[in-house]
């Protein structure tokens, strides 16, 4: 980071302490619709972001309801994105539990998102395309730990409550492994979800944002939402690009 960042940022953060009128922000829209370019806007921003990986570790027990260990670690941070908040749901609890919070959906074109989100996850199992994963590769990989990708792929599209609005329940869940990669289930999934989170703050729409990060050119819109001084607006970062 250069000197100039560095500034900015440190002159963000005073700005950001006399200006913050909100609660926490967090970033819900699905992984791959710009969700690290996001936590790039939030850092410039001046605010304390969180730290992915920790809140990683808490998806799992939030999608069986159990907000007590990601609670405190919301408590501990301003900003937030990826997993758990890109998940289903996990947006409504926040929003409980931190009043007066706002919440940032980053939505693509869904072609591109679908694209984008299976050349990712073959890059990062070393296949020529998302084909080639299986469900025994997914339970295998170390990512955290193992299983963990193979149960947040169960859960973001495989259950067998597609439409996102059922709670879990004590009842054995079903999951449909033969969906895997299916394009046409995982775009339906993907637009039902944004759908869901258009309707539940249709009546506080001032608390969400709705922004395809891949077309803007500058966070102009996000400083606005947030009710912060123009001049912090910047070029709009694009992190962890895939085609």
């Amino acid at each position: 980071m250069d000197d100039q960042t560095k500034a900015f940022i440190e002159a963000a953060k005073r700005c950001m302490a006399a200006n913050k009128s909100f609660n926490k922000v967090f970033c819900i829209g699905a992984h791959k619709t710009g969700t690290t370019s996001m936590q790039a806007v939030f850092q410039v921003m001046g605010l304390d972001v969180a730290p992915q990986h920790e809140g990683e570790l808490y998806a799992l027990q939030a999608s069986r309801g159990d907000y007590s260990q990601l609670r405190a670690y919301v408590d501990r941070h301003d900003a937030f994105q990826d997993s758990p908040f890109a998940d289903n749901m996990v947006f409504t609890a926040m929003d409980a539990l931190f009043p007066d919070s706002r919440f940032i959906l980053t939505v693509r074109e869904p072609e591109e998102w679908y694209r984008s989100l299976t050349s990712f996850h073959a890059k990062i199992f070393g296949v020529a395309s998302s084909d080639a994963i299986s469900k025994d590769m997914m339970e295998r990989a170390s990512y955290l730990y193992p299983g963990y990708i193979a149960r947040g792929t169960e859960h973001l599209f495989l259950a067998s409550e597609p439409d996102y609005t059922s709670m879990p329940t004590a009842r054995k869940r079903q999951y449909h492994w033969d969906l895997l990669y299916n394009k046409d289930h995982y775009i339906a999934s993907y637009l039902a979800r944004n759908e869901t989170i258009r309707r539940y703050f249709r009546e506080h729409d001032h608390k969400l944002l709705e922004i395809d990060v891949t077309r803007e050119t500058t966070t102009a819109k996000i400083v606005e939402f947030l009710g912060l001084p123009a001049w912090m607006a910047i070029n709009m970062p694009k992190m962890n690009q895939t085609n």
